[in-house]
């Protein structure tokens, strides 16, 4: 009995301290190994091309909705205007870190000859909260040491053997000379996200472009903001006219420039998440943008 104590005993003693040293190394490793899945390049390159860009005179601002969705390509053609798109895969992680993209962006042209800023954010769209990670930087890379691991350790052992899901290869770092994303290579397999459609309150919409609208009139002092509200994959489209139309007359009250863009029904246009059109249904949304915005300018001249 005392010899089973003393096992139990030494167990405890070993056991405690190889765990913690154990985790410890895991947690270095994750650290040491993070895979940005080509955030880094896709920034670098933004910097880049749009340096390379003489006298552009619009940006389309956003997240992930816009980098798949819209084309600076395709609404520079059409507006007959330089366009660069400078939208972020998840803004950024949170406001702070997408800011600072855009002080560093500002650098490389000329502000005051942007004219026109399409601000389309998905957090009109959701519930508060939902998209600010505020312990990453802009590449999803924890700032400081965590205790929590990104990964557990068996998806951790799943890549050691190859054998994770084809639908989990997203690479996010292949930008064109318009700040467009290239989608050649990527991963379109469809799969629907907890994350649904959620009005925000009017108090907290208005404060939040309120707070944008300043600081992109900031950066760029002789541009008009255009807030859209941004298309995304929903086979129930008609729970969000309400919302919109709210928005309007507030947006109108307030005299700030609004574009909805109603949701996308068939399923053939989409990438792989709800607010991620593909290149046919990226085609789709800038050519509604562009109709639309079209029209405003002739209605108001």
């Amino acid at each position: 009995m005392r010899f089973m104590v003393s096992v139990n005993k030494w167990a405890l003693y070993a056991g405690i301290p190889f765990l913690l040293g154990f985790y410890g190394l895991y947690l270095g490793y994750l650290a040491a190994t993070y895979d940005d899945q080509g955030r880094a390049k896709a920034i670098k390159t933004q910097y880049q091309s749009v340096a390379n860009t003489p006298n552009v005179q619009g940006l389309i601002l956003g997240g992930s909705n816009a980098v798949f969705g819209l084309s600076a390509q395709q609404m520079s053609r059409e507006l007959g205007m330089n366009i660069h798109n400078a939208a972020l895969i998840n803004e950024g992680f949170n406001l702070d870190n997408y800011h600072q993209f855009l002080i560093n962006l500002s650098t490389h042209l000329r502000r005051n000859e942007v004219e026109w800023v399409f601000l389309s954010p998905m957090r009109i769209l959701r519930a508060p909260g939902q998209y600010d990670e505020p312990t990453r930087d802009m590449t999803g890379r924890a700032k400081t040491f965590a205790l929590l691991p990104d990964k557990t350790l068996l998806n951790t052992l799943l890549d050691w053997g190859n054998l994770h899901r084809p639908s989990d290869d997203k690479y996010y770092g292949n930008i064109t000379q318009y700040g467009d994303f290239d989608f050649s290579g990527f991963n379109c397999t469809f799969y629907e996200t907890t994350r649904a459609f959620e009005p925000m309150e009017d108090a907290l919409l208005f404060t939040f472009v309120q707070q944008e609208t300043q600081f992109i009139k900031r950066l760029f002092p002789n541009a008009t903001v255009v807030l859209v509200a941004p298309m995304e994959y929903d086979p129930h489209a008609n729970t969000r006219h309400a919302y919109f139309e709210t928005m309007r007359q507030t947006m109108a009250q307030k005299q700030i420039t609004f574009i909805a863009q109603e949701a996308i029904t068939d399923l053939e246009l989409m990438c792989d998440t709800e607010p991620h059109p593909n290149v046919q249904g990226r085609a789709h949304r800038t050519a509604d943008l562009i109709k639309q915005f079209k029209a405003q300018r002739e209605q108001a001249h």
